[in-house]
Order: structure tokens, then sequence, then C-alpha cells
């Protein structure tokens, strides 16, 4: 590089104009995909399932009502409360209730036969935000319908 294109280099900005102005967009274009990308959704949940042993039990939907598979009709029994629905469900590994909140469209474990800690029933109430509540011993799982879906782990 000759003398004189050194100094002129040299004795330029740091950053031009139109420097600025592409690492600006790079950075908006950035941001706004990551915002759309990786931030969920939200949606009201509009029910759930029970499964027990991988095999569906019911699904309650908070504008239908509930739908007991065949097979379990015996084993599921309802009692309606003044704010929402207390579902009970009878297998062989053990006894769960939980409680149907229709006012917040959200459901929880409320009891388990399970074990003397009964984690389950300290598993936060599902209302749309993803997860699931699962209780191991009993092999109950109740997986949110609608609302964000976000893989269990753990």
């Amino acid at each position: 590089m000759s003398g004189k294109a050194f100094s002129r280099v040299r004795g330029g900005k740091f950053f031009k104009r139109a420097d600025i102005i592409v690492y600006v967009l790079i950075a908006v274009v950035s941001i706004v995909l990551l915002l759309v990308f990786l931030l969920p959704k939200e949606e009201d949940l509009t029910g759930f399932e029970i499964t027990y042993d991988g095999a569906r039990v019911l699904t309650y939907e908070f504008d239908g009502g509930l739908d007991v598979e065949d097979g379990y009709l015996d084993r599921v029994s309802i009692e309606k409360n003044d704010g929402g629905v207390y579902i009970t469900l009878t297998t062989d590994d053990g006894v769960n209730t939980c409680f149907v909140d229709l006012e917040r469209r959200s459901v929880k474990m409320t009891d388990a036969d399970c074990s003397v800690s009964k984690d389950c029933t300290y598993m936060p109430a599902l209302d749309g935000d993803g997860g699931a509540i699962i209780c191991v011993p009993n092999r109950i799982r109740i997986i949110p319908v609608g609302g964000i879906s976000s893989p269990v782990t753990g």
C-alpha cells in the first residue's frame, strides 16, 4: 500500500454513516427474529387430557365438558363445586383427584395416594403456560390442550 493510500485510510473516520446504518439494521432484524422465534405465544388453555399408563382416560374441554373414554366410565367420578369440578380417577395403581377451576380455566392435582410426599399435588396448576402434571407412581399424566405446548423434561 502506498503512503498516500495509507494516510487516506488512516485519516478517515472509523465508521462511516453507511456502516452505522447497516449495523443498526442488522441489530434490529436480529432482535425481531429473536422475539418472533423464541418468545412463546400466549394462548388460552382450552382444556386438558388425563392419561393413565400412556392411554387417554378423559378429555375435559372448558367450553365442551367432559369426555370419558370407554372402559373408564366406572373409574371416573365427578363432584361439582361452586367454583369448579373435582374429578377423581381410580386406577389399579391408586386414586388421584384434580380440581378444575372453571373461572381461571386451570386444573390442579389436589390429592393422590401415590406416596407419603404426594409430589404431584405440589406441581403448579396448568393454566396455559405449558407443562404437565405427572404422578409417576400412579402413572397418571395431565397435559394441557391449547395454550403453550412445551416439552416436559425430567
